[in-house]
């Protein structure tokens, strides 16, 4: 019935919308009001909304590895002023990356996309290290559908040198030990953040959880 009315009264194409409320209140991004609704209305990931705010500071450079439509990226602009690299590597969405970032054009000087797919580094692969050079992050958000592990160790002296702060979504619970595992082998203190118990965002997967390391 829910998803009846929801095709009933909103659309199924992206639009520009403003972001009601949450950490993004007022950030414009193309919005499929049908099948992103939550994100329109502010409730996105608000697990990991009090995390971002500690661990963000004015003046940091931050990595979205996995950037989809650019809504991560921007939050981290907003929250850093400083230079957000987003890396996405599916084709299909970058120009919507782009159209979100020309959508906020206050945020898009501190904001760069790449089109790549990330990992340890290698013929089919972009490593964070090899990107980074000298000029390292300060903190990394993560977000690859399966591929945490090999960003991970494609970071291993940005990790080892500069100790940036890190969340890290996890698909499965094999993935989430070996990251976590990882982590912690480099010094890290990973804490596992749980989905929402009160209208948790859907997803088509049995695990989903993140790993919030310092």
């Amino acid at each position: 019935m829910k998803q009846a009315i929801k095709a009933l009264l909103l659309p199924d194409t992206p639009r520009a919308m403003k972001i009601l409320w949450g950490i993004g209140c007022g950030l414009t991004i193309p919005i499929n009001p049908q099948s992103e609704l939550r994100i329109w209305l502010g409730l996105y990931e608000l697990e990991l909304t009090r995390h971002l705010r500690r661990l963000v500071a004015p003046g940091m450079r931050c990595y979205d590895v996995g950037g989809q439509y650019g809504f991560d990226a921007l939050v981290l602009a907003r929250l850093s002023g400083g230079h957000v690299v987003s890396f996405e590597a599916d084709e299909t969405l970058v120009p919507r990356m782009r159209r979100a970032f020309d959508l906020n054009a206050q945020l898009v000087p501190a904001l760069e996309e790449v089109h790549a797919f990330v990992g340890r580094g290698d013929a089919i692969s972009l490593s964070l290290d090899e990107f980074a050079g000298e000029r390292h992050p300060d903190f990394i958000k993560i977000d690859v559908d399966g591929a945490e592990l090999e960003v991970l160790m494609g970071a291993e002296r940005i990790l080892r040198e500069t100790h940036p702060a890190l969340i890290v979504e996890t698909h499965s619970l094999v993935l989430e030990r070996q990251c976590g595992e990882f982590l912690v082998a480099r010094g890290y203190k990973p804490m596992i953040v749980n989905q929402r118990a009160l209208l948790p965002d859907w997803r088509p997967i049995p695990h989903n959880r993140w790993l919030v390391a310092t």
